[in-house]
C-alpha cells in the first residue's frame, strides 16, 4: 500500500485520506483491513492466484469496508485491475510517501522515484488461521 506520508515514525495506518494505492495479494470478504477494500468491491470473485491493485480517488467506486478493527470507512477507488501471476506494477508519485506492506509503513518513497513490485506466485505460503483453529478444535487439542 502506498500512503502519503513522510515518515515511517507509527507503523499503522489510520488515516483512510492519505491511502494512494493498494496493491493486494489476497481479498477475502470476511477480513478486516485493507483487503477488505478489494474484497467489497469484487465481492471476493477473482481467481485465488490472481492479485489486485487499486489506485484511490474520486470518480470511482466507493466501498465500504473495515480498514481497521473498530473502524469502518467509505473508501473511493478510482481504478482497479486484477494481477496476475507474474504481473508487475510500477509506483510513482510525486509526493513523499511511505510503502507499507502488511498494514505496517516499511519503507520511504522518494518523489518521482519509481518502485517496481511484482505478484510472486510461489510464495510466501499463508496460513488459513480459522481453518487451522476448527481443525486443533475438531481433534481435541484445546482440551486439558
Amino acid at each position: 500500500m502506498v500512503y502519503a506520508e513522510s515518515f515511517i515514525a507509527s507503523r499503522a495506518i489510520w488515516e483512510e485520506s492519505k491511502i494512494r494505492e493498494i496493491i493486494l495479494t489476497r481479498a477475502e470478504p470476511g477480513n478486516i483491513g485493507l483487503s477488505s477494500v478489494g474484497a467489497h468491491l469484487l465481492g471476493g470473485d477473482y481467481p485465488a492466484d490472481h492479485g489486485l491493485y487499486l489506485k484511490i480517488g474520486p470518480n470511482g467506486r466507493t466501498v465500504l469496508a473495515p480498514i481497521a478493527p473498530g473502524l469502518l470507512r467509505p473508501v473511493s477507488i478510482a481504478e482497479h485491475r486484477l494481477l496476475p501471476p507474474g504481473g508487475e506494477i510500477i509506483l510513482t508519485h510525486t509526493e513523499r510517501c511511505v510503502l507499507a506492506l502488511d498494514g505496517e509503513r516499511e519503507v520511504e518513497m522518494r518523489p518521482r522515484a519509481q518502485t517496481h513490485l511484482r505478484l510472486n506466485p510461489n510464495g510466501p505460503y499463508v496460513v488459513d488461521a480459522r481453518k487451522a483453529v476448527a481443525v486443533a478444535a475438531r481433534v481435541g487439542k484445546f482440551i486439558l
